[in-house]
């Protein structure tokens, strides 16, 4: 319900291991401003949704402020971001422990 009826989503962190919270909102069709670590640095691209510099307050508001005043269901930067999301997927990640998990068994 929360997602569900949110502006948008912020997951401002110095460190983040994965980042599945914002790619179950994304997956909501929702947008969210996200810092540049975990798999999110792996994006490697600019775009408004993505904060380069944590220090920066004015970096973070502009991209904010962007964010409420924009219609972002057309967005390129945010269809771009959805397209992305794609590789992640909680299917193709249960395989992958599997498989981790059968490679281990079999040693």
């Amino acid at each position: 319900v929360l997602i569900k009826n949110c502006l948008f989503f912020c997951s401002l962190s110095f460190y983040e291991g994965f980042g599945l919270s914002p790619i179950e909102v994304l997956q909501y069709k929702k947008p969210c401003l996200l810092s540049n670590t975990g798999i999110w640095k792996s994006y490697n691209q600019e775009n408004k949704f993505i904060i380069n510099n944590l220090h920066s307050s004015e970096e973070i508001y502009r991209k904010a402020l962007k964010i409420i005043n924009n219609n972002i269901a057309s967005d390129n930067d945010f269809l771009d971001l959805l397209n992305f999301i794609k590789n992640f997927s909680w299917p193709k990640m249960a395989q992958e422990y599997f498989k981790l998990y059968e490679n281990c068994l079999n040693r």
